[in-house]
């Protein structure tokens, strides 16, 4: 499954039991919707860890934070990990929103062990 706006593709796949929820481009008010819906929809299925794969990101602005506070609530009880390309990571950790969140360098580490 797939979704596009201009600036932004999200895909989602199965990955070692875990969804993955692959995002490409830039993450702004036109384009946060995308990534709300993709988000929402992988923690309505059944799979206890959702990976955010923000590794293909080029700009993150202050509505991509507001998405990923929105589904770290939504995701109580979850495995909510978020791998994160720098242009992701620095917005994150400057805002602190690091702090709610499980951060990872690559989908590998994402989707190993706990």
């Amino acid at each position: 499954m797939s979704s596009q706006a201009p600036e932004l593709t999200v895909h989602t796949r199965i990955e070692a039991a875990a969804i993955v929820v692959a995002v490409t481009g830039e993450v702004d008010m036109v384009s946060a919707p995308i990534l709300l819906t993709a988000i929402s929809d992988a923690l309505a299925t059944d799979h206890s860890r959702i990976v955010v794969d923000l590794s293909e990101v080029g700009f993150f602005g202050s509505a991509g934070l507001s998405v990923l506070v929105r589904v770290a609530e939504a995701a109580v009880g979850r495995e909510l990990r978020i791998v994160v390309s720098e242009a992701a990571r620095r917005p994150i950790e400057l805002t602190g929103i690091n702090e709610l969140l499980d951060l990872y360098s690559t989908t590998a580490q994402a989707l190993g062990g706990a």
